[in-house]
């Protein structure tokens, strides 16, 4: 049996607490946990990581609705505690 080189996950309610967070200026942020970096960081040095997000998005134009859905990929490539701190 080939051993998996690839490590492909979904990034909300995953790597996330599922929530959306509001910054004083209305941005939105996402909580992320550091057990599951670390996790990622031994993971790293045998298999390419690769977090997925879907964003849905319904915008106004011209007075007709619009769905917009987007997948975003990111290649994760996480710091260990020396780049990380110093």
């Amino acid at each position: 049996m080939k051993k998996p080189d690839l490590f492909v996950l979904d990034l909300d309610g995953v790597m996330t607490d599922g929530k959306f967070y509001y910054t004083k200026l209305g941005k939105i942020a996402k909580k992320f946990g550091p057990d599951d970096g670390d996790a990622l960081n031994i993971l790293k040095k045998y298999l390419k990581i690769i977090l997925y997000l879907l964003i849905k998005k319904v915008f106004q134009f011209q007075k007709k609705e619009f769905k917009l859905i987007c997948i975003l990929k990111f290649i994760l490539y996480p710091l260990d505690y020396k780049e990380r701190f110093g």
